[in-house]
């Protein structure tokens, strides 16, 4: 390939690769933090074709109650899909971003994004900007899959709302009680930097539903640092 053509060839990857980083970013964000209900056609995508594949599969069974053995996949699907589908889209996007920006081929530079992605190591590279890259790449894999878990209250609302369905019926979609929809929902009620507890682990899920039935919210913060540093039971 002579330099013109390759010099081409590694621009429109680097486009490729920022236009896929900032979509997927937006997807991102839109799912997990925002709590309103915002079009994102990369999660919806997802969401269709996990939902149509399990709903084929129910098809398939003959009783009412295999039938919902199926469906009741739905949720657990949906979570794991939307993390794979989005550590999927970066791991493509910085490999993209690594050819336009580097002289290695789009292999290894996709590659260097695997490893640099999930912190595995086994490739790298010397030049700064692509050092730069490979760093960001690093911190992106554990931030995705923190998001997903400290803002899953956040995300059963959006669900609700984007799809205007009532608890019952994103319980039955989502493959949960509606008992466990409308607990986790409830802690949207606790003070911000509480709910920061429970997404970085330093507060479970119990001890913050126990914090509802406290109607202070100072109070709610003191016995939360409580129960952090002293690990007291529920």
């Amino acid at each position: 390939m002579n330099l013109a053509a390759d010099l081409a060839s590694r621009s429109l990857a680097l486009i490729i690769g920022v236009t896929l980083f900032l979509s997927v970013t937006v997807s991102l964000m839109r799912t997990v933090i925002v709590p309103r209900p915002l079009l994102s056609l990369y999660t919806d995508a997802v969401r269709t074709v996990i939902i149509s594949v399990v709903r084929a599969i129910a098809r398939t069974r003959r009783t009412f109650a295999g039938r919902d053995a199926v469906l009741a996949w739905i949720g657990p699907l949906l979570i794991l899909g939307l993390l794979l589908a989005w550590l999927a889209g970066y791991l493509v996007a910085y490999g993209f971003i690594l050819y336009g920006a580097g002289e290695k081929g789009l292999g290894d530079a996709m590659r260097e994004s695997g490893s640099s992605l999930f912190t595995l190591g086994f490739a790298g590279s010397d030049t700064q900007n692509q050092t730069i890259i490979d760093f960001i790449a690093a911190a992106t894999g554990p931030i995705v899959i923190a998001m997903l878990i400290g803002f899953l209250p956040t995300i059963y609302q959006a669900y609700i709302d984007r799809f205007d369905l009532t608890q019952e019926e994103a319980a039955e979609r989502l493959g949960k009680s509606r008992s466990s929809i409308a607990n986790t929902i409830r802690l949207l009620d606790l003070p911000p930097d509480v709910q920061e507890m429970v997404s970085v682990g330093g507060l479970s899920m119990g001890h913050a539903r126990a914090l509802l039935s406290v109607a202070d919210a100072e109070r709610q913060r003191a016995l939360a640092g409580r129960v952090s540093v002293e690990g007291l039971s529920v």
